[in-house]
């Protein structure tokens, strides 16, 4: 199994055994995160694994899972660091679902005391990880989403390639499945767009470009799987317009 096939299959995992994950496949994960790239090179990133037997986290609020290992990222306190949060962290989940590891991700579990209290860096995600119980896949019809067609804006004819990316980023998991984002797409260019902040996403903390990175890791690794060259790109025309209810958030470009 690769990484775009895990899109397809990954599932939640509520319940994990207590047993160790083999050193062998930590140091493989470890090796894999150190050549993880960002979509935002000039913003800094770090990743740190727990294990609970050694390290215990500071907060633990109502939605947490119990698990032997959490992973935590760090990025800077931006838009684009949360992206990249989320871009990466998607990655690591679909890593470990290709080696047998279940993941969740924990929005009320931190590791850090400076989280949300105006430090440089913001602990945006942390995810539990350990073997499953019971049964690590899902079937890819069991995937609860909103439909495709929903999402999308056509404003050009899209092809096999672009349908392919677009599914793809469409079973990106996302806080309470609210599925922040939408797409405006042409032939060779996808505009992705995020939802702005809504009282339920104050309410219960949703970081909603955390969300839109883990579905722009969905797109760059299902156009990687179709050998396609690709960039991402910030276009200045379409980010200074006043969008009522999205932010315009970055575009993909096939080239």
């Amino acid at each position: 199994m690769n990484l775009y096939e895990a899109i397809s299959v990954r599932k939640s995992i509520r319940k994990f055994e207590k047993r160790e994950i083999e050193k062998g496949l930590i140091e493989k994960l470890k090796r894999f995160t150190k050549e993880l790239q960002p979509i935002f090179f000039h913003i800094s990133t770090e990743i740190f694994f727990h294990n609970i037997q050694e390290e215990m986290p500071i907060k633990k609020g109502g939605f947490c899972v119990e698990a032997p290992y959490y992973i935590s990222i760090l990025s800077e306190n931006s838009k684009e660091g949360q992206i990249n949060a989320g871009f990466l962290m998607e990655q690591i989940v679909l890593f470990l679902t290709c080696h047998g590891i279940a993941t969740c991700y924990q929005g009320s579990v931190h590791f850090f005391a400076d989280y949300r209290k105006g430090s440089v860096k913001k602990e945006w995600i942390v995810i539990a990880a350990g073997y499953p119980v019971p049964y690590l896949y899902r079937e890819e019809n069991d995937a609860r989403r909103i439909p495709l067609a929903e999402q999308c804006y056509f404003k050009e004819e899209a092809g096999k390639q672009i349908i392919t990316i677009l599914k793809a980023a469409n079973l990106a998991p996302s806080a309470f499945n609210q599925q922040p984002w939408k797409f405006l797409v042409y032939t060779n260019r996808i505009h992705v767009m995020t939802r702005k902040e809504t009282i339920f996403s104050k309410q219960f903390q949703i970081n909603y470009f955390v969300d839109t990175g883990i579905a722009l890791a969905h797109m760059a690794i299902a156009a990687d799987e179709l050998w396609l060259d690709m960039e991402w790109k910030v276009l200045e025309n379409i980010q200074n317009q006043n969008l009522k209810r999205n932010y315009y958030t970055i575009t993909m470009i096939i080239k």
